[in-house]
């Protein structure tokens, strides 16, 4: 994949490495002629770097960047990564606009003025909390893109209501599917005859609405 990113600080730096040694090309834009200087020292012909604003179109247009599949902004000004992203798809058709959002309060602007994926470094800690503090032993490992449903982990209580039941006995929530067991090193696709153990490492497909009840029920040991 072609991947051109707006911004060319450390977290810049650090995804070029990760994506340099998938076999990606990279191409980094970046206003401050002394941080390109650094770039090049460091990545030397690994990557393309551009002195200049991400979001101007002649300098997008002399960077190619209709060739890319993917636009990333990383600056650490909203507006500027939603500009950029924007003119990026508009002008120049890039398949994938990546943002990043120092406010987590303007994700939903990013997405309904067309920018593809957002991620806020705020929210993504917040998450981190939530999930492995107010629900330890239960985790979220997927999210299932434009839904509310997602695909969560948990350490089955052997005080569970559903531990040696049979799942088609078993009454679960509507709408939550056990989809995979991992009981020590064995894992297991189950069916409506399979019987879940206290300590087993379950995966459920559930909705978010679903967190609560699952963990009160199949985790929390009263």
């Amino acid at each position: 994949m072609k991947i051109l990113i707006m911004g060319g600080g450390k977290l810049a730096q650090f995804l070029s490495d990760i994506l340099i040694k998938k076999e990606h090309e990279i191409a980094i834009i970046e206003r401050d002629r002394s941080v390109c200087k650094q770039l090049v020292l460091h990545f030397g012909d690994a990557l393309e770097v551009y002195h200049g604003d991400g979001s101007n179109i002649h300098l997008l247009r002399r960077a190619h960047c209709e060739k890319f599949d993917c636009y990333i902004a990383v600056s650490g000004q909203d507006e500027n990564n939603l500009i950029a992203c924007q003119i990026a798809k508009q002008h120049f058709k890039v398949a994938l606009t990546i943002a990043r959002i120092n406010n987590p309060l303007n994700e939903e602007v990013f997405k309904r003025l067309g920018v593809d994926r957002t991620y806020s470094s705020i929210g993504i800690i917040a998450d981190m909390i939530e999930q492995n503090i107010d629900y330890n032993n239960m985790r979220v490992m997927y999210e299932i893109e434009d839904t509310s449903k997602r695909i969560i982990e948990l350490l089955l209580s052997p005080q569970s209501k559903i531990a040696g039941v049979p799942l088609m006995k078993a009454k679960l929530p509507d709408q939550v599917k056990v989809v995979l067991i991992h009981r020590g090193k064995d894992i297991y696709i189950p069916d409506g005859n399979t019987v879940l153990q206290g300590g087993d490492l379950v995966l459920f497909l559930c909705d978010e609405a679903d967190y609560e009840t699952l963990y009160r029920e199949f985790v929390h040991e009263n």
